[in-house]
């Protein structure tokens, strides 16, 4: 597999409130050549957080958010979560959000889809931990490396679109993938 878009390579853009930054790894408009007909428009970025704040609505999405390298909290309409570090929760981009406690920096994976334009609306999984799946399948619209590992580095974007076979072997910790399943 080779790099589709190396992340060191793209521009962080500051959020609108000064929190942190979030780097777009795949755009809601770039996202149609990912994905077979049907499928809802979808984004996949990399943020980085550096502090605690509200997070900007984004009426009509529905939002996965990811930590990558600490536990944090998040209060959604007033609830808190707790998320730890690699597991996902789900919300839509029309609650209000806010990261109420973070231990430290770290970066966040955001898979959002616009549930309002229709369609199959993707989700993102993590492979190659205990208990998960070691490889991306048949199903795999994107692939996001967690980590540096086998000649990628963090957060890298890798081409899929040449197996040779419906698999992708991913069997050390540290890939999202993001899929229509």
């Amino acid at each position: 597999m080779t790099v589709l878009r190396s992340f060191a390579n793209l521009t962080p853009q500051p959020w609108a409130n000064g929190a942190g930054t979030t780097t777009e790894v795949v755009s809601f408009e770039d996202s149609a050549s990912f994905s077979p007909a049907g499928t809802a428009p979808w984004r996949l970025s990399v943020a980085s957080l550096e502090r605690e704040g509200d997070f900007s609505p984004l009426p009509g999405a529905q939002r996965v958010f990811t930590p990558v390298g600490s536990s944090l909290e998040l209060t959604v309409n007033g609830v808190a979560h707790e998320v730890a570090d690699g597991s996902s929760l789900e919300f839509s981009g029309d609650d209000v959000v806010r990261l109420t406690r973070l231990d430290r920096p770290c970066h966040a994976v955001n898979l959002m889809a616009r549930v309002d334009a229709g369609g199959h609306v993707p989700k993102i999984r993590f492979v190659g931990a205990p208990g998960q799946g070691a490889d991306a399948g048949p199903d795999a619209l994107a692939v996001l490396a967690l980590g540096d590992q086998h000649g990628y580095e963090k957060f890298d974007l890798i081409d899929t679109s040449g197996r040779q076979d419906s698999r992708m072997d991913l069997s050390s910790a540290g890939f999202g993938v993001v899929t229509l399943a």
